[in-house]
């Protein structure tokens, strides 16, 4: 078992742990439903909550109400929090790579 079915089941036991590691790290929802002490928040759901703030900003400001909103670049700031969101992803990768690249090797027809 050891020397067979191990080694031709590392790619897909690693592809297997980089979705969940991504849908873990990807989550916001639990953070929402269940925790209470902002200080405890994930990053996820602070990400989240600026999105969502600028959101309503841009709307306050677009309806035309008076106020001291000022226009936030919306757009800048969504980048921003992807690349804070998809970069420990990008780090993580490329210590898998080697199991991807090992199994599409070890494919031969």
């Amino acid at each position: 078992m050891r020397s067979i079915v191990l080694p031709l089941s590392l790619p897909a036991l690693a592809t297997i742990g980089l979705f969940y590691a991504l849908a873990y790290w990807s989550s916001w929802a639990p953070a929402m439903l269940y925790i209470e002490n902002p200080k405890l928040y994930s990053l996820q759901y602070i990400i989240m909550q600026i999105i969502r703030n600028i959101d309503m900003a841009q709307n306050i400001a677009v309806s035309g109400t008076p106020s001291a909103v000022q226009a936030v670049p919306a757009y800048t700031v969504r980048l921003a929090t992807a690349m804070v969101t998809v970069g420990p992803i990008i780090f993580l990768y490329p210590f898998l790579q080697r199991y991807f690249v090992g199994g599409i090797k070890s494919w031969r027809y």
